[in-house]
């Protein structure tokens, strides 16, 4: 049976190596994309382009994590454009009842 992990224990907290030249090329490939493109197809494409040209790539579990951890609004104007972010994350007044 395992042990339970210690108090405040936070496992391996380095950062997998991924080069920029890598990460601009997934959110490229993000952006021209349809919205509904794959996330895991993305890293692929650049998993094998970056075999080719040498650049760091980590797995898609890391890649994934890093996708999750970006602000809302920076992985919806990666798929869908900074105009629809803005509609989208927009909290306009019009509409919106006010108890009296």
């Amino acid at each position: 049976m395992p042990r339970p992990l210690l108090p405040g224990y936070k496992g391996n907290t380095a950062l997998a190596e991924v080069s920029d030249e890598a990460w601009q090329f997934f959110v490229t490939t993000i952006r021209d994309a349809a919205p509904e493109f794959p996330l895991r197809q993305a890293w692929r494409d650049v998993r094998d382009v970056a075999r080719r040209k040498g650049w760091a790539w980590p797995s898609w579990p890391t890649v994934y994590r890093r996708w999750q951890a970006l602000p809302e609004a920076q992985r919806i104007a990666a798929r869908h454009g900074r105009g629809e972010a803005a509609k989208r994350l927009a909290h306009p007044n019009d509409g919106i009842r006010k108890d009296r």
